[in-house]
Parts: C-alpha cells; structure tokens; sequence
C-alpha cells in the first residue's frame, strides 16, 4: 500500500498509479478509500474494468444513487462489454518511475522505514520485516515480500520462520531449488512439521517420491494426526507407479 501512496503522491496525474492505489483498497474491503483514487484513475483514463471496480465500490459503499447512475454511463459508452468472471490482478505495475526504475522507488521507502525503525532491537527488526513480507504477498507483490524476508533473513540468520515462508513464496513461483534450500536452513536452525511438510511438497513438485515420502514421515513424526499430512500421502500415493498400475 506504501508503494502505490509514494507513486500518487509524486505523479498524481498518473492514471495507473492512481488505480493501483484504488484497487488495493478494493481489494481490502476499504471502499470508502478506494472511491477517490478510482475517480482519479477514470478521469484520467476511462476503462472498463477501472469503471467496474469502482462501481463496485459504490455499491459497497452504500451509494446508490452514484452507482446507478455510473451504470447508467458506463452502459452508453461500454455497451455490450462483458466483464469477467473475477476481477483479480488487475494491478500494473510499471517498470519505469519518473525515469527510475519502481524497485529503486520500493528501495527509497525500505530506506525511509529503516530510518524511521533504526531504534529497533533486532528482534524487533526481523519482525518488521516478516510482517512487512506478509502484507506485500497479499497485496501481490510476492517479489517484494521475498526481498523483506531476505532483509528478515540478514538481521537474523538464525530465523527458522523467516527461512519457511521465504522457502513457501519459492514454492508459489515453482522455484524448487531455492524452496529447497530455504526449508533445509529452516530444518537446521528449527525441526518442525511444518517445514518438513512443505519440503515434501516441494519434492512432489519436482517427481522426487521416495524424497517427498522421507520429507512427510518425519513430519508425522511430529504431528502424527495432521490431517495436511494425510492429505499429502494421498497425492503422493497417486503418483507412484504401484498405485498408477493398480487402477489399470
């Protein structure tokens, strides 16, 4: 939310910006908040999925009246256009910010925050960072969240969560090698089921069986009733050769 409020605030005229801002309280629930920076967005540049959220967040926001008339427009210009059957990532993000990059835009509020933080204990600080992660992920900036658990990562090498949830948002990205590692450092500094348990998943990803079997047992070993474990041994089950033959 931090990223889009910087962009608007710098480049007000932005259409996109302006949208993204709109659309993350959207996605919240916010639609009090979401109304102004999606009026902005439409005066700016009128499309239809951009007018569909914000007549959403009218009809949200309980005004009636605004809404059915917005319809009424959006009707008149957009007749016949079909929206789809959700509205999700609709973001866009550019990659050029006022001729830098939005990453270097992303480093100027982490350097802000820092500065803002730098009285933290270190536990404290790798906390911060967690949460921050956790907040970008929703808001789908899972590339971002990876750099704030990295961040997490150098204020504390010795962080098992941190190293999990670093080695789940690989997983989401099909980066097994990287998931891998993470949930090994995590298994060294920590040994819980749950890591054992993604690390099997991440093995089954791969068609590693006998290594995603290994993973899960000693995840029972753990927590000999959870029900995800079992849920895992089905899909592995499923896979092996033994199990294809038998249903032929």
């Amino acid at each position: 939310m931090q990223y889009f409020e910087k962009a608007v605030q710098n480049e007000p005229e932005d259409p996109d910006y302006q949208f993204n801002l709109g659309y993350t309280y959207w996605k919240q629930g916010r639609y009090e908040e979401a109304l102004g920076p999606l009026k902005n967005a439409l005066q700016l540049q009128r499309r239809p999925l951009w007018w569909t959220v914000y007549i959403q967040s009218l009809e949200k926001a309980n005004q009636t009246a605004e809404s059915a008339q917005q319809k009424q427009l959006f009707q008149q210009q957009f007749s016949g256009w079909v929206a789809p059957p959700n509205l999700d990532n609709l973001e866009r993000p550019k990659d050029d910010y006022d001729g830098v990059s939005l990453h270097q835009l992303l480093m100027l509020v982490q350097i802000q925050t820092e500065q803002k933080h730098q009285k933290l204990t270190l536990e404290e600080h790798v906390a911060l960072h967690y949460q921050r992660a956790q907040e970008l992920e929703k808001e789908g900036f899972e590339r971002e969240a990876i750099d704030e658990l990295q961040l997490a990562i150098e204020y504390d090498p010795d962080d098992a969560p941190s190293y999990q949830e670093l080695a789940r948002l690989y997983l989401k990205s099909d980066r097994y090698e990287e998931a891998s590692k993470s949930l090994s450092r995590s298994l060294q500094r920590e040994e819980n089921a749950d890591s054992y348990l993604l690390l099997a998943k991440v093995y089954l990803e791969q068609g590693k069986l006998a290594e995603a079997e290994a993973q899960l047992n000693a995840a029972l070993r753990l927590k000999p009733y959870s029900t995800e474990a079992a849920t895992l041994r089905e899909e592995i089950n499923a896979r092996t050769p033994a199990s294809q033959d038998s249903r032929r």
